[in-house]
C-alpha cells in the first residue's frame, strides 16, 4: 500500500497560515436545567466548523449541551490536560473526537522534523487513544473525515491510498478495539461514486433549508479541505474570522454524528 506525500503541501501551507489564529476555547458550564451531563467534543478546525450544528441538534435531541474543545491546527495531544479536567468535572456520557491529522503544534513536532504520513497516522491514533482513556465510562464517537480535493486528484492520478483513508481505517480499528463507535462521513462529503467533490447535489434530507436554486451545494471550502463554502479571511492582526455563512458540509457531518448518537443513547 503506497501513500504519496504531495497531498500534504496544501495542508501544511494552510495550517501554517492558521497557526496564529486566536479562537476562544469554550469554558461554558451547562445549564442547571439540563437533564444530563453535557456531550464533550475535542477537535481541530473541522470541529470548530461542526460545533454550532452539533450543539443545536444535541440540545434538541438529547436535552443537554455540547462543550466544544476545538481549535484550528490542533491534534489530540493538545487537549490532554483539558480532558483530564473535563473528565472530573463533567463525567460525560458521550465524547466526540474530530481530528484530521494536523502536525504543526509543538506536541506533534517535538523533534522539529516533519513526520511521514505513516508516522502522523500512528502518532495521531496513539494520542487519540490516550485522550479517550480519560473517559472509561463514556461512549466515544471517533469521527473519520473525507479526502481533500487535492488528495482526490492525486488518488486518481497515482491510484494510491491517501493519508486520510489510512487514518480513517486506523480510527475505525481503534473504535472496534475499545468498544466505541466510528462515524464515517463519506456519504456526506463524497459523490455517489465515492469521490471527494467541492459541490454535491443538494437534497432536503441531507441539507434541509440550505439547498440553493442551483440544486448544488458547496460541501468544501475553496481550499478543498475545510467545510466553510467561502474562503476564510484573515485580518491585519493575523486572526482568521469565523465562517460568516451557513456551512452545508458541517451540517452534513453533524447529522452523521447525530445518527450514531441516536443509536447508542
Amino acid at each position: 500500500m503506497r501513500i504519496t506525500n504531495r497531498h500534504f503541501v496544501v495542508l501544511v501551507a494552510f495550517f501554517i497560515l492558521l497557526s496564529t489564529i486566536s479562537t476562544s476555547v469554550e469554558a461554558a458550564t451547562p445549564s442547571d436545567k439540563l437533564k444530563s451531563s453535557p456531550v464533550l467534543l475535542y477537535g481541530d478546525s473541522i470541529g470548530v466548523e461542526v460545533t454550532p450544528y452539533l450543539r443545536r441538534s444535541i440540545r434538541r435531541a438529547l436535552d443537554t449541551d455540547l462543550i466544544s474543545r476545538a481549535f484550528f491546527g490542533y491534534n489530540a495531544c493538545d487537549w490532554h490536560d483539558q480532558a483530564k479536567i473535563d473528565a472530573q468535572q463533567y463525567a460525560p456520557k458521550f465524547v466526540i473526537i474530530v481530528f484530521v491529522g494536523n502536525y504543526l503544534t509543538p506536541c506533534m513536532t517535538a523533534n522539529g522534523e516533519s513526520p511521514s504520513p505513516k508516522q502522523i497516522t500512528q502518532v495521531t491514533t496513539r494520542y487519540i487513544k490516550q485522550l479517550i482513556a480519560n473517559f472509561p465510562k463514556s461512549t466515544i464517537i471517533l469521527t473519520g473525515f473525507g479526502r481533500s480535493i487535492d488528495q482526490e486528484l492525486i488518488r486518481a492520478q497515482t491510484h494510491s491510498v491517501t493519508f486520510t483513508d489510512v487514518l480513517n481505517q486506523s480510527l475505525f480499528q481503534l473504535a472496534r478495539r475499545t468498544d466505541n463507535r466510528y462515524v464515517s462521513v463519506a456519504r456526506s462529503l463524497y459523490n455517489s461514486k465515492g469521490k471527494a467533490k467541492r459541490f454535491l447535489r443538494c437534497s432536503k434530507e441531507t441539507d434541509g433549508n440550505l439547498c440553493p436554486q442551483s440544486r448544488k451545494v458547496a460541501v468544501r471550502s475553496p481550499d478543498g479541505l475545510h467545510l466553510c463554502p467561502v474562503a476564510y479571511t484573515i485580518n491585519e492582526a493575523g486572526v482568521t474570522a469565523p465562517c460568516r455563512v451557513a456551512i452545508p458540509g458541517a451540517a452534513r457531518v453533524a447529522a452523521d454524528i447525530m445518527r450514531t448518537l441516536a443509536l447508542v443513547r
